[in-house]
């Protein structure tokens, strides 16, 4: 447990939050997150491809996590917000007890909502309650929100090059499908460049890069050729000469603000960059 980056069951809320200087609030939403993650994972198996921050967090032991709970779909999952709902709640519904939590879907929300675009984004609003909490007796039956949720995205239409298989603890039921390291470094590097089209920052994406270089050994060529796939597919030059200084720029906009929770696994953010640059100077990709 000490180790571990989440707690696994209610019982273990308090030691692991002590043994991690978290607050309880904050160990109930890891593990809120973990039963989600598995629950997705044994309700619609293959289905969806776990990424992003909490990816990290949860299969590659990284510091840094996020609140929601990134996805993109793999198969059968349809481009229709009342099909979605149901998907997804029945998944939370029928596992969550397995963990003693409850959870259901609170809301769906497809973004954009022009259905005329390909590559939406459904934010899905997953509420929950703890056994003594006020809302736990009759929660399922309730149609009142819950005052806690986490949210949890879905992307469509989106390039997954590489995905495997893995468990989240030996003692956990499901089989998460998980985009490799590879391929979360390539779609973090292409989500730098689009800050500039998009209008964003992406701080974190410049400090898990630097993080994953400096810990993990990975497949660079395999990730320069992800790289080229998820950038022909939004139509952004994959070029090193792409990482221009806005680039830079837009990615250090409250960079310590919002990784400085990170303690003693911060890096500053000029020398994070410098791992970024000196990464896509290495890629294999046009000058």
């Amino acid at each position: 447990m000490a180790s571990r980056l989440f707690p696994i069951e209610l019982a273990e809320v308090g030691a692991w939050a002590a043994a991690h200087g978290a607050t309880q609030d904050e160990a109930r939403r890891r593990l809120v997150q973990f039963v989600i993650i598995e629950s997705i994972a044994r309700g619609i198996p293959g289905q969806l491809s776990f990424k992003g921050g909490n990816a990290l967090r949860f299969c590659y032991h990284n510091p840094r996590g996020t609140t929601d709970i990134d996805y993109t779909a793999l198969r059968g999952i349809p481009d229709d917000p009342k099909l979605i709902r149901a998907i997804l709640d029945a998944a939370v519904r029928t596992y969550s007890p397995d963990y003693a939590i409850a959870c259901k879907v609170q809301s769906v929300r497809r973004n954009p909502s022009n259905l005329a675009a390909t590559k939406p984004t459904y934010q899905i609003s997953v509420g929950w309650a703890f056994p003594g909490f006020r809302g736990f007796p009759g929660f399922f039956e309730s149609e009142s929100p819950s005052p806690f949720s986490t949210p949890v995205e879905i992307s469509l239409n989106d390039v997954v090059c590489e995905t495997v298989e893995t468990s989240l603890h030996d003692a956990t039921h499901a089989r998460i499908t998980v985009c490799t390291i590879e391929d979360i470094v390539a779609e973090k590097l292409r989500a730098l460049l689009q800050q500039v089209t998009r209008n964003r920052t992406r701080p974190q994406d410049v400090y898990d890069i630097a993080r994953i270089v400096s810990a993990d050994q990975f497949d660079e060529t395999k990730v320069a050729a992800y790289f080229t796939d998820k950038c022909r597919d939004r139509d952004i030059v994959a070029a090193k000469s792409s990482f221009v200084a806005e680039v830079r720029d837009r990615a250090s906009i409250d960079y310590e603000l919002r990784i400085g929770s990170t303690g003693t696994a911060f890096i500053p953010f000029d020398d994070a960059w410098r791992v970024v640059q000196s990464l896509v100077a290495r890629l294999d990709l046009p000058e």
